[in-house]
């Protein structure tokens, strides 16, 4: 089930990570950047957790293949207990709400 639209934790996340980009100022910015939107998109919108899941893979993957550290863009090493942390209060599973 999704979460419920104007996700705070995710939303929070999301904007440290475009910060952290813009001041790298990295020649491979627009394709952080796309990754970034569909996630701020999701958080927006009602996340589904399995997609934001496989977004912050994506998100992680691509920070590795451009040699960057993704600690330097808050990108977390474990993108599924990540995801998990983010669920909110009473998730039964932490992936969703009801």
């Amino acid at each position: 089930m999704r979460w419920d639209v104007l996700h705070g934790p995710g939303l929070r996340w999301v904007g440290k990570v475009e910060r952290a980009i813009k001041r790298l100022d990295h020649p491979d910015q627009g394709a952080f950047v796309a990754l970034t939107n569909a996630l701020e998109f999701h958080f927006e919108a009602g996340a589904d957790p399995t997609t934001v899941r496989h977004l912050v893979h994506a998100l992680l993957a691509f920070t590795k293949a451009v040699g960057l550290e993704p600690a330097r863009l808050h990108v977390p090493d474990d993108p599924d207990a990540f995801v998990a942390s983010l669920a909110p209060k009473g998730s039964t599973s932490g992936r969703e709400t009801r």
